[in-house]
């Protein structure tokens, strides 16, 4: 009977194969009724359409048919991929929201599978998080690769990574950029700082390792430190001074030196000498000052004592008059002591000795007016500077007899010189201004840039000076407090007024 069926069956395909439309009308309403039994089956798609009730969708769908599948949207979740949990159909794209498949004559069931979103806190706001695009990220699923970094802190720097829970392995939690994968959980991290120390320099630099100026440092960095150069104000280094008890200089007497960091503040401080310079007048001058006879370095804020000297055998029968100090405010005492002590300003000291004949010339006040009975003429038959000039040689050349007329005659000839009630300059600025004034005030032809001038009118009449040949500037500065004598006053008036 069976073999009679398949042959039955086989005669009708044969005649079907041969367009027998009779053939194929038998064998249709033959398996009709087999082919509507097993021609519609169900598909359940879990969450694929969700109805509002949270039900399955059940779609149904015949034998053959292509089946699309589309993952909806889920609010805290991210789509993963779609799981057959019945039957045997192959799904295409099943990684993709929207998959794809062919019917079978079976029930399939197919689960769209989610993952959730999971919060990463950034503890303070010290960190920030990126996922593997680069975007800066509050939340991610379980397997996501998490990139954190940490944001800088003033006077802080990065230290380490503590992160919970404990089990999330940080790629590296020492290196402030680093990387984790997303738990199925929340995640929060938090950068962990040491506080950097400060770091106070008073007239010097400090410098990290790479030798960059810096006023911060952690525990245990070396630090070199390099005092200000300040030669050009009459100062030299002589040793530095650290007002933290632990810190240990290399060498506390190098200008250049360094210290290992204290997990602490550190302040440091350089501390200078002044240069002392000691002239006797009347002497030779040159370029505004006097030959000197004595020159030292006295350290800044210590006490200073210095005697004045001449030389007895080039100078028989002087003795000491009175000093001239710079700068002007510098307290000494008594300035017609030979011998006198002050405390050394944080800056260059002149110190002007001015001597007189013993016994052959009356002591002379130099701030007593004038007393034309005194018997020296201000002019000789070539003129003022004339005079001046040989009673200066015939001083330098006669011994003390003449000294004790220096400051009287050049006194009587600027009296004669200047304008009529002007003081004599005592300083470079004083002489700039009272040529710069009596010339009319002309304007210079550049603009006046001396660091150490803030005067307006000052500075003109300085810079008009240089620029004319009367007067120099060094370093930018015009230093208007320089001591000038008053034979080079009479000089330099002589050459911006020359004598007809």
């Amino acid at each position: 009977m069976k073999e009679t069926y398949r042959s039955e069956n086989d005669f009708l395909l044969s005649a079907v194969r041969h367009g027998d439309q009779k053939a194929f009308d038998t064998l249709f309403r033959k398996y009709y009724p087999m082919l509507c039994a097993y021609g519609h089956r169900f598909v359940d798609l879990e969450d694929a359409d969700t109805t509002a009730n949270g039900e399955d969708t059940r779609v149904e769908v015949k034998t053959g048919k292509e089946v699309v599948l589309v993952a909806p949207e889920r609010e805290g979740f991210r789509f993963n991929h779609w799981e057959v949990t019945s039957g045997t159909v192959g799904l295409i794209d099943a990684d993709k929201t929207t998959a794809y498949f062919t019917m079978k004559s079976e029930n399939v069931r197919i689960k769209a599978i989610y993952d959730e979103y999971h919060t990463i806190t950034m503890v303070d706001g010290k960190g920030t998080a990126y996922d593997a695009d680069g975007k800066e990220i509050t939340s991610a699923v379980v397997g996501d690769k998490i990139t954190i970094v940490a944001k800088d802190r003033d006077s802080h720097e990065f230290n380490h990574w503590e992160i919970d829970p404990d089990n999330v392995i940080l790629e590296d939690p020492n290196a402030d950029k680093t990387a984790f994968t997303m738990p199925d959980e929340p995640v929060s991290v938090e950068a962990k700082y040491k506080h950097l120390q400060s770091i106070t320099m008073n007239h010097g630099t400090a410098y990290d390792e790479d030798f960059s100026e810096t006023d911060i440092a952690k525990a245990k960095q070396t630090i070199t430190i390099k005092a200000e150069d300040r030669y050009a104000d009459g100062l030299v280094f002589d040793h530095w001074a650290v007002d933290t008890d632990n810190v240990i200089l290399a060498d506390e007497y190098d200008e250049k030196t360094t210290f290992e960091m204290v997990n602490g503040a550190v302040e440091l401080t350089a501390h200078y000498k002044a240069r002392v310079t000691v002239f006797s007048v009347p002497a030779k001058f040159e370029e505004g000052i006097g030959e000197h006879s004595d020159e030292t370095w006295e350290k800044v804020g210590k006490t200073a004592t210095i005697t004045a000297k001449i030389d007895e055998e080039t100078f028989p029968g002087m003795e000491f008059d009175y000093w001239e100090v710079i700068p002007t405010d510098l307290d000494i005492g008594d300035i017609h002591s030979p011998t006198i002590s002050f405390e050394v300003p944080e800056c260059e000291v002149k110190l002007v000795a001015h001597w007189k004949a013993s016994g052959m010339n009356p002591i002379v006040d130099p701030d007593e007016d004038l007393d034309p009975g005194f018997g020296v003429e201000p002019e000789s038959s070539d003129g003022g500077a004339g005079a001046a000039g040989a009673i200066v040689v015939g001083a330098a050349l006669g011994g003390a007899a003449v000294w004790g007329g220096y400051e009287i005659t050049t006194r009587v000839i600027l009296n004669d010189l200047l304008p009529a009630g002007a003081a004599i300059p005592a300083n470079r600025g004083q002489l700039a201004l009272l040529i710069w004034t009596e010339k009319g005030k002309p304007e210079p032809a550049a603009q006046p840039a001396f660091a150490d001038i803030t005067d307006a009118e000052q500075a003109k009449a300085a810079q008009w000076c240089v620029e004319q040949g009367l007067l120099d500037a060094r370093e930018g500065k015009f230093e208007s407090d320089g001591w000038m004598p008053k034979f080079k006053t009479i000089e330099i008036w002589n050459k911006a007024f020359p004598k007809k």
